[in-house]
This record gives structure tokens, sequence and C-alpha cells, in this order.
């Protein structure tokens, strides 16, 4: 699986998809210290369950990687589940026109 991330991490950024793109953000040495610093104990499960959660949604794919971060980390010091079928937390994309992009919102369920 680390093999899998390392080559991601190093591939140009041209040739990445929308998930591979995240899954570089979210591997990067300086993300991983500030979900370290801010998540502690729970980073590697946010880790799982946030890159779980992207994997399986087209949509939260074409967001900013850091906005999917951001609004995942509200949830989690909530101690709320990520997992949408649970229905207590929801990471949702949004269209900001003034920006031009899509980004990701935290919702509480």
């Amino acid at each position: 699986m680390n093999e899998v991330i390392n080559a991601v991490a190093q591939a140009p950024q041209k040739t990445l998809t929308p998930l591979q793109n995240f899954n570089r953000v979210l591997c990067n040495t300086s993300t991983q210290e500030y979900l370290k610093q801010v998540l502690a104990a729970k980073k590697d499960s946010f880790v799982n369950n946030v890159t779980a959660l992207v994997a399986n949604d087209e949509k939260l794919q074409k967001c900013t990687p850091m906005s999917i971060i951001y609004a995942a980390i509200k949830a989690t010091a909530l101690d709320l589940p990520l997992d949408p079928n649970l229905g207590f937390a929801y990471v949702i994309p949004y269209n900001n026109k003034k920006a031009d992009k899509t980004e990701a919102t935290f919702q509480m369920g």
C-alpha cells in the first residue's frame, strides 16, 4: 500500500486523476504533520476514513483536496463518523462560483 502511495506522490501532476491528486495532497509531509498536530491519535483512522469517503464519491473527487480535509477534520474533531450511511456528518461538494472551483463543506447530520 505504501508503495502505491509513494508512486502517486512522485508522479507528475498532469497525469494524476482527481483521486490520485487528493491522495498526493493527503500523503504530503506537511499535510501529515498538520494532521498529527490537530488530530493526534485520531490521525490514522482519519486518513483511512477520508480516503474511503473520497474514493467512493466522484463529486468529492472534483473538490479541492484541502477543502475536503478541512471539512473532514471538523467532523472528526466532533467525534462524528465520516460514513455518510450513518447520517451523523456529511462532507458535501459545493460549487464556489466566486473562486471558480468546487469545494467541500462540513454539514452535521
